[in-house]
């Protein structure tokens, strides 16, 4: 696929026509999307690990007055059902979720009429389970390359970015066909991309100081359209797919 030109100014117009459209469904999609994908699971092993630290040291301490086998063993057990369950949470629900805001974003700023909430089920409606390994592959790859070093890292997290959204097209595209499709969109595009991003710093630290509001209200639904434009730019090289929800593409 030859590589497609675009400029930063044109995307991030687009979002800003998308959010100008449907402000109030932008922000609550892009919050919904960013707890998603805003690592939960993580936080909440950490909680875990640092309970067990706690517990360990107030329970067996130097001199074991408290200690018990079964004590122990019912402390530890939850932790690692607090720190199993929200990935478990994360895996089956977090990630369809993600191709529905995906969806709903996509449609935003394509313009037209805004859609509704229910595009918010499309990763669930079709090929749940496909869409369930998918994503399950494609964070275990990033994650993976990224125990390597950080550059690794994010340079796949690039790569697979296209992943939700060619499934909010198609949730039943093989997992190898939408990683594969998403490495061609990106190709030549990951530098292109991350400057992009790199453009919403001014409106990161803005929302730091302001303890998430603007965040939450601004950042982060232009941020995410801006990536919806961008994939609705490249995607204009390849076939044309309806994503209406509870449709699916005829033909790839």
């Amino acid at each position: 696929m030859s590589q497609i030109v675009w400029s930063r100014k044109e995307i991030k117009q687009e979002a800003r026509n998308a959010i100008g459209r449907a402000y109030g469904k932008a922000v609550l999609v892009s919050l919904i999307l960013g707890i998603c994908t805003g690592c939960v699971s993580t936080s909440f092993a950490k909680t875990a690990r640092d309970r067990v630290s706690e517990y360990s040291a107030t329970f067996v301490g130097t001199s074991g007055t408290w200690w018990t086998p079964g004590l122990v063993g019912l402390i530890f057990g939850a932790a690692f059902a607090a720190a199993v369950l929200p990935l478990l949470l994360q895996i089956f629900v977090g990630n369809p979720l993600e191709v529905g805001c995906e969806t709903y974003l996509l449609q935003a700023a394509r313009g037209g009429d805004v859609p509704g909430l229910g595009a918010l089920k499309r990763g669930f409606e079709t090929d749940y389970l496909g869409v369930v390994k998918t994503m399950f592959l494609k964070n275990l790859f990033v994650g993976l390359w990224s125990l390597l070093f950080v550059v690794p890292g994010v340079v796949k997290s690039y790569e697979y970015m296209m992943v939700p959204l060619l499934l909010s097209e198609n949730p039943s595209m093989p997992a190898d066909e939408a990683l594969a499709r998403s490495r061609d969109m990106m190709e030549g595009q990951k530098w292109n991309t991350f400057v992009l991003d790199l453009s919403f710093l001014g409106w990161v630290l803005l929302g730091m100081a302001t303890f998430g509001i603007v965040t939450v209200l601004y950042t982060n639904p232009y941020v995410f359209l801006s990536r919806a434009a961008l994939y609705n730019t490249l995607r204009d090289g390849q076939t044309v797919i309806d994503i209406t929800p509870g449709q699916d593409r005829a033909n790839s």
